[in-house]
């Protein structure tokens, strides 16, 4: 497993930075310059202190994620599935199997959990202001 897929993708964790997500996470999406790739690490140091970088976004990871994810909205509670596939899906469902308009898929949990933060944000469902 690498840390790539424990973390929200690159151009979800920029569109979480549009939306005022915190950016105090534990990692960061970095590029060094002046074209280097986008790649995830951990406190600036080591690598960092002899090379010209610039910091793109927070990295959140699945468990700082789920820190900010709603457990239920209103008598919707989520539910995290995983298939064999490799598809991951999380949504909100209620005791008769009804379920929100809220969801978010992805090939990794990090994926679906930032997918379904987006969504959620983006539909005024959850206040980004709130969250540490």
């Amino acid at each position: 497993m690498n840390l790539e897929s424990q973390v929200a993708p690159l151009a979800e964790a920029l569109r979480m930075k549009e939306l005022g997500f915190p950016q105090d996470t534990e990692f960061t999406w970095w590029r060094t310059l002046p074209d280097g790739k986008p790649q995830v690490e951990g406190p600036v140091g080591g690598y960092y202190e002899s090379h010209e970088f610039e910091a793109l976004c927070a990295a959140p990871t699945v468990a700082e994620m789920g820190e900010w994810m709603p457990r239920s909205i209103g008598e919707y509670g989520l539910e995290v599935t995983a298939w064999e596939s490799g598809v991951w899906n999380l949504s909100y469902f209620d005791e008769k199997g009804n379920t929100l308009d809220h969801y978010g898929t992805g090939s990794s949990e990090a994926e679906a959990r930032a997918r379904l933060l987006i969504a959620l944000a983006e539909s005024g469902a959850l206040d980004v202001k709130g969250l540490k």
